[in-house]
């Protein structure tokens, strides 16, 4: 600092930021953050799916190991339609996201059902695997930790089995190739685990991707839950005169899960079932 001859030399000032700065860097800020949320929240979900598509995929080696074990046969349901000329009920596929519960084919028994027989066979030792990362209702894994640790009550996991209908085959080897076998769960719009879509597992035991970015599988689910995961399905006998409703799980009646390999989403979810039931 240079003074003039003979004149006290005194220190310059500096400048503070001003209210203004702070608003305007304020302002950049949210900006950047507003511009960089979506990426990181695609970033996010990508990931989500990819685990979600590997819990599949173990769900798949374990149904395989299930079936070496048993001579092909994959696991069997009491939501399966029943091989009894006297039982009437038919299919009730849209409650096979059980891993466990009390219900009336079992002599109100705790069995574990579908896919719960990878647990209590060992073939999939963690039950982890059958909850998806990106589910965000109720049926969560530590929602459940109680039923796991006491050995009691029912247990609902993000993953929906294909039950028996009366025509499926009951061998891994005899179903066609693309026949989806799991996929995420379709119980209602409540338990779906993606909002842009969903994951498969077909019988050949491969996990895929059936992207809906707008939405019109998961609008085609018509019938929300209704018991909240609070007490086994079917304490009644099922009416024989009364005709389910498909829109519950459209994609087990119309075999939505092969259309989406061959067709747009909203044709597949939305079109053909529409026309279908109609």
């Amino acid at each position: 600092m240079r003074c003039a001859a003979g004149t006290a030399c005194t220190p310059r000032s500096r400048a503070g930021l001003t209210l203004l700065d702070v608003v305007v860097a304020v302002a950049v800020i949210g900006v950047l953050i507003g511009l960089l949320m979506p990426i990181f929240t695609d970033a996010r979900e990508s990931a989500q799916r990819l685990a979600c598509a590997n819990n599949l995929r173990e769900i798949g080696r374990g149904i395989s190991m299930f079936a070496h074990e048993r001579n092909d046969a994959i696991p069997g349901s009491v939501f399966d339609a029943s091989t009894d000329p006297s039982d009437p009920r038919p299919a009730r596929f849209q409650d096979a996201v059980y891993l466990r519960l009390t219900h009336e084919r079992s002599g109100y028994r705790q069995v574990w059902d579908a896919l719960g027989h990878l647990i209590v066979f060992s073939y999939i030792p963690y039950h982890e695997t059958f909850y998806c990362p990106s589910h965000t209702g109720e049926f969560t894994f530590d929602r459940f930790e109680t039923e796991r640790r006491t050995g009691r009550g029912d247990i609902v996991a993000n993953y929906h089995f294909r039950v028996n209908d009366g025509q499926r085959a009951n061998h891994l080897s005899r179903l066609p190739l693309n026949y989806t076998l799991v996929a995420d769960s379709l119980r209602s719009p409540e338990e779906f685990n993606h909002t842009v879509g969903l994951n498969l597992m077909a019988a050949d035991l491969s996990a895929r991707w059936a992207d809906d970015p707008d939405g019109f599988i998961i609008s085609s689910i018509a019938t929300p839950a209704s018991s909240g995961g609070a007490g086994p399905p079917l304490e009644e006998p099922a009416d024989p005169t009364l005709t389910m409703n498909p829109a519950k799980a459209p994609w087990y009646f119309l075999g939505l899960q092969e259309l989406l390999v061959y067709f747009d989403p909203w044709i597949a979810g939305v079109v053909l079932p529409n026309v279908i039931v109609v």
